[in-house]
């Protein structure tokens, strides 16, 4: 059965004047500029054609409420390439991925979903035509699955798309895309995993790769990664180098985005060395700019590192107004290892407004998902908490034993700070048991594992050691 019954409709309908067949059989949308590769109006189904009808109307007839979110601004676009990937136009569903929004300040589809943290969105769209064109374009899509992945916490699967696109570059000699596996073989062994050194190794890579190629773009990202992993192992000088280098990159090739990444890094480092009034100042600039290019991954890390900065200042308000903004955004953004940092982050204002069954709900809470991604230092970090606030309880057994555990995953780990916090938890609760003098061993112990003049931790220890240690003597020496 031919479909003649069709030929006269698509050239009088008027809801299609941006829509026309050429005589090669393939589908023009012209005010779109985009071709669509289809069978001859001779041979297409009316379900085929259903199809491209409903991707011409998405593309040029649907507007988006006023208010609408950004989601709802690109819905036309992506309801057009689930209409394409039905009737396997697997070519042309790829221009609808690398095409404008035409909003401002966006990039191509894909990657904008992903800079407005529609993850689930991007992994959807990946998926869909992942092995269904060519070695090229699945670089890209893989590359993609591997962030995705990262960002919602999802370490095997993140690794494992980022593993394979490291294969396909090596077997077809692709430089661009090998460094963009190691790139993000590196995060998710940071990030997820907190394997530092592996992370090294792979972004120490990207960085040499980077710039063999003369790619400055990668070389940035490789100086963004290796910033934030001394700052993770305690080298701060090393990260504000770095960091610092990356910035000079990002203004000379004119990448604004980048720019506030590093300018954060650096904001955040100033933060973990207690150093809060040079880094509150850059944080805020970041805040301001990510949220003026709808960067909201870039607008939560600002909101998170106010949060902590505010904290080590004792304005808890201002503290716990950042982690809550923090918490929105993560959560609207879905990803699960940033909400666990934040109500990490949030918890521990909880604990130093002495709000501890508050602050051990949610440790409890980060601690769960910490052991279900595999995060062994992180889960470190959850337990000494808990270990503090049951000390402050005066629940001492369970105190002792987070301790211990926390200092048992420090060792283990090699992670010193962990170390000198858990050894501060256990003085905590000795004091509190009217061990003093143990007490004061223990703190002294942590206080040489995190020097206050090197460490935000060690400022915070040694405040809050006088401050006990105070108000002891007070009650010792004026009981009434």
């Amino acid at each position: 059965m031919t479909n003649n019954f069709f030929e006269p409709e698509v050239k009088t309908q008027p809801s299609l004047e941006n829509i026309d067949f050429t005589q090669s059989g393939e589908l023009m949308l012209t005010n779109l500029g985009i071709k669509m590769s289809s069978p001859s109006l001779d041979n297409i189904s009316p379900w085929e054609f259903a199809h491209y009808m409903a991707v011409e109307n998405w593309l040029t007839e649907y507007k988006p409420q006023p208010n609408a979110n950004n989601l709802e601004k690109v819905r036309g676009f992506l309801e057009a390439f689930h209409h394409l990937c039905e009737v396997e136009a697997w070519e042309t569903a790829s221009k609808i991925l690398f095409s404008q929004t035409n909003l401002p300040n966006t990039k191509e589809l894909h990657k904008q979903l992903g800079t407005w943290g529609y993850y689930r969105e991007q992994i959807e769209l990946y998926s869909r035509i992942l092995n269904k064109s060519n070695p090229e374009l699945d670089c890209i899509l893989l590359h993609g699955l591997g962030w995705g992945y990262c960002y919602l916490g999802k370490s095997d699967s993140a690794i494992s798309y980022h593993q394979q696109l490291l294969d396909i570059a090596s077997k077809t000699h692709n430089r661009k895309a090998e460094v963009q596996a190691r790139h993000g073989l590196g995060r998710v062994y940071s990030w997820l995993n907190e394997k530092y050194q592996t992370a090294l190794e792979y972004h120490q890579q990207q960085l040499e790769i980077a710039r063999e190629i003369g790619d400055r773009e990668e070389e940035g990202y490789a100086l963004d990664e290796l910033a934030s992993i001394y700052c993770g192992l305690g080298q701060y000088q090393e990260s504000i180098k770095c960091a610092q280098e990356g910035l000079r990159l990002a203004c000379e090739i004119g990448n604004s985005e980048m720019e506030i990444k590093f300018a954060s890094n650096i904001g955040s480092t100033y933060g973990v060395l207690g150093q809060n009034r040079k880094a509150i100042p850059l944080l805020l600039q970041v805040l301001a700019v990510s949220h003026k290019i709808s960067n909201r991954r870039q607008q939560w890390v600002a909101l998170d590192n106010l949060s902590l900065c505010y904290s080590s200042l004792e304005q808890y308000e201002l503290a716990i107004e950042y982690s809550n903004q923090a918490l929105e955004v993560i959560r609207e953004i879905g990803d699960r290892y940033g909400e666990n940092i934040s109500l990490e982050h949030l918890a521990t204002v909880y604990s130093r407004l002495g709000q501890h069954d508050t602050a051990i709900e949610c440790f409890t809470s980060t601690l769960t998902f910490n052991h279900q991604i595999g995060n062994q230092q992180a889960e470190g970090v959850s337990i000494v908490n808990l270990a503090y606030c049951y000390g402050c309880l005066k629940q001492h057994e369970e105190a002792i034993s987070y301790s211990q555990e926390a200092m048992r995953i420090g060792c283990e780990t090699n992670h010193n700070e962990l170390q000198g916090l858990a050894l501060a938890t256990l003085a905590n609760t000795y004091w509190h048991q009217g061990k003093y003098i143990r007490g004061l061993l223990l703190v002294g112990k942590s206080l040489l594992v995190n020097p206050p003049w090197q460490s935000n931790n060690g400022q915070i220890i040694f405040k809050k050691a006088i401050e006990i240690i105070s108000n002891t003597l007070k009650k010792l020496f004026n009981p009434y």
